[in-house]
């Protein structure tokens, strides 16, 4: 691995599951998640919400849906699962071919399903978080298989992050997933839980407003501007280490 520093983006053990040949144990490393930006953050608006009207729950997962490969995991039972609960979920960023077969397995013989799925096409990142500020929740799912290890799947974590922050919205992970799971709980941005039985009785019980409030006020010290100054101070001693070596 020809570089001089690494920039890891969940936790520095997921730099143990790369080839000991890559020797990143021996580089500079910083810490630098998926941050989010100020210039793409939603008010938080209760009344604009679409349950303000319905009084129903909305989740959106506004990343990516697997089917299975060798890689990932099918999303379909998970979001069946949610469906058949009488929540709505969003489903983001699929084209016709992939939104046919969402809903047939999804759907599957119960057609009271289709009342609860919304596949929406994709949205521009610019635009994405005052997309999903109407919905109640963001679900954050690795989608791996059992082929992948555990590790991996403790230690992931996308994007998909810093665009739900940026909404405003409270986050659902599993508690597989660690890093968030950790995420969420330090910071109360959310709920984490094993699996995906009760999630409506469980979301019910769950203070959104407050759950909001503190996404809102969390949001803003994970920010890209928040926290450029280190990744600044960072770069700058690699570069007087470098000419120090070098003259």
């Amino acid at each position: 691995l020809n570089c001089d520093a690494i920039f890891y983006k969940s936790h520095k053990k997921e730099l143990d599951l790369l080839p000991t040949s890559f020797r990143v144990k021996d580089k500079p490393c910083l810490y630098v998640p998926a941050y989010t930006s100020k210039d793409w953050y939603a008010a938080l608006n209760r009344k604009q919400k679409i349950s303000y009207t319905d009084k129903d729950i909305h989740l959106v997962n506004a990343s990516f849906f697997s089917f299975d490969t060798a890689l990932y995991a099918s999303m379909a039972p998970e979001s069946k699962e949610i469906v058949e609960q009488g929540i709505h979920l969003h489903l983001y960023g699929n084209n016709e071919q992939i939104a046919d077969r969402m809903k047939k397995e999804i759907i599957g013989e119960n057609e009271k399903n289709k009342d609860y799925l919304h596949i929406h096409s994709a949205v521009p990142p610019e635009k994405l978080s005052y997309e999903i500020a109407k919905y109640d929740f963001g679900l954050y799912q690795t989608g791996f298989s059992k082929n992948v290890k555990s590790e991996v799947v403790k230690y992931i974590s996308g994007n998909a992050v810093s665009s739900l922050l940026e909404a405003g919205l409270p986050m659902i992970v599993k508690d597989e997933n660690w890093i968030n799971k950790e995420l969420v709980e330090n910071n109360k941005i959310g709920i984490s839980l094993a699996n995906f039985k009760n999630l409506k009785n469980k979301l019910k019980r769950s203070n959104q407003n407050q759950l909001s409030k503190n996404v809102i006020n969390f949001r803003e010290k994970f920010s890209f501007e928040e926290n450029i100054r280190g990744i600044i101070v960072f770069i700058n001693s690699l570069s007087n280490n470098f000419f120090n070596k070098t003259f």
